[in-house]
């Protein structure tokens, strides 16, 4: 299935061929295999799926610890902007009425309470509230290796 791709990760030249992380136009994160005339994108990829899992999961404990509020629904979405990194939270904005306080305050205690050095850079967050990451190069290599290891 060809898809227009709107947000390109990372690239890399794998064996014969130039592969990549990237976000399609319904917005899914897979691995791409790159051509001169189409990218195709791969949906299931399990080790991609579980690192957005994971991210849910930490931003849910970090909300836990830094807001006393469990249970959130966390949605990580590809960045609006790649200046911006790589995926995007706006859990902040969702719990300014459950937690009383402007949005960006609670951004700056999730981020203060965020473990994501093992595969993400320092976050960062922009405008009212959004919390931007960046996947660290070496976890993203590593992911395609072992993707794609013999």
């Amino acid at each position: 299935m060809e898809r227009e791709v709107i947000c390109l990760l990372y690239r890399k030249q794998f064996r014969n061929f130039e592969i990549a992380f990237a976000f399609d136009g319904q917005r899914r994160l897979g691995l791409v295999k790159m051509s001169t005339i189409f990218i195709s994108i791969g949906y299931n990829n399990a080790s991609m799926i579980a690192t957005l899992s994971l991210l849910r999961t930490r931003f849910q404990e970090a909300v836990a610890r830094a807001h006393g509020v469990d249970g959130v629904d966390v949605q990580v979405l590809p960045a609006s902007n790649p200046q911006f990194g790589d995926l995007q939270v706006n859990v902040a904005l969702q719990l300014a009425k459950v937690v009383g306080k402007p949005p960006r305050a609670i951004a700056e205690g999730i981020v203060a309470e965020l473990q994501l050095d093992d595969f993400c850079e320092t976050p960062t967050i922009a405008g009212p509230g959004f919390i931007n990451l960046k996947l660290k190069t070496s976890y993203l290599d590593a992911t395609l290796n072992a993707t794609y290891a013999d």
